[in-house]
């Protein structure tokens, strides 16, 4: 992770999804209507972690100049205690930064043959359904510094998609999306007009009695970890959100494609 980027053996498809984000990036647009700035702010990933560049931006970010990012919130705790995990602070790109990492992700997806994405708890958050891995009581994404999260659902009936679930779905109509894993039970993706048919539910739902929900120490459903697993190896980009990756074995759907990309033989995709 320490090497430089002309040092990382990239797949012919990432260099050229690389060679087509634009050299100058326009300024943000999007006015920042964040948590007032705390002490902590000052602080950044850099020395909060100690993680190299790679660990901060991905290995695509290495040698871009790019801002670490600055701590919002610090807590010290697990953020899933018990699981492969680091700790629950919680940090924010500077806009430059995250306009600069808009403009790579774009490229990436608009190169990528079968994109998927695979998503957690942290996209259902600002529909009220709490997450695992925020710890904070002050928690930007599920505490008092949450902006514009709607109220606990009465029910599991009554939540809402967010921003996320629709921007997924326009995606797949568009065609830069070609499927979904997603962890959470909560039906949210349907909701928002995700089709069933490309939607792994792989941890179970709570709303599907032929797919109950697994507990922490249960098997997967055989034909979805089949379709999981065919999923992997067909993706080519691989759309990773709202979760902490804490060694899960569905966590290979980003596993794999990352392997493929970066594999120092017979680099395929984008990670």
């Amino acid at each position: 992770l320490r090497l430089a980027l002309d040092e990382q053996p990239l797949s012919p498809q990432l260099r050229l999804a690389l060679d087509d984000v634009p050299t100058e990036i326009p300024p943000p647009t999007l006015a920042t209507e964040g948590p007032k700035p705390t002490a902590n702010e000052q602080k950044t990933m850099a020395s909060v972690e100690r993680v190299p560049e790679a660990m901060m931006h991905g290995i695509v970010g290495v040698n871009r100049s790019w801002d670490a990012p600055h701590l919002v919130t610090y807590c010290d705790k697990d953020a899933r205690p018990g699981y492969t995990s680091m700790k629950a602070h919680e940090y924010e790109d500077s806009p430059s930064t995250l306009q600069a990492k808009v403009a790579v992700l774009a490229s990436l997806i608009r190169h990528a043959k079968h994109c998927s994405a695979y998503t957690g708890a942290g996209i259902s958050t600002a529909s009220g359904i709490d997450d695992y891995a925020s710890k904070a009581k002050q928690s930007i994404a599920t505490g008092s510094r949450a902006q514009h999260r709607k109220n606990k659902p009465i029910s599991r009936g009554d939540s809402a998609p967010t921003y996320s679930h629709f921007v997924l779905v326009a995606m797949y109509r568009a065609g830069l999306l070609s499927h979904w894993v997603q962890q959470n039970h909560d039906g949210l993706p349907q909701k928002a007009g995700f089709p069933q048919t490309e939607l792994n539910e792989i941890h179970g739902s709570w709303f599907d009695p032929s797919n109950p929900v697994v507990p922490m120490s249960g098997s997967l459903r055989d034909d979805l970890l089949e379709r999981l697993e065919l999923e992997q190896h067909a993706t080519d980009l691989c759309l990773t959100m709202g979760t902490s990756l804490c060694g899960m074995n569905a966590d290979s759907m980003v596993e794999v494609p990352a392997k493929k990309a970066f594999a120092r033989r017979r680099q395929a995709g984008l990670g």
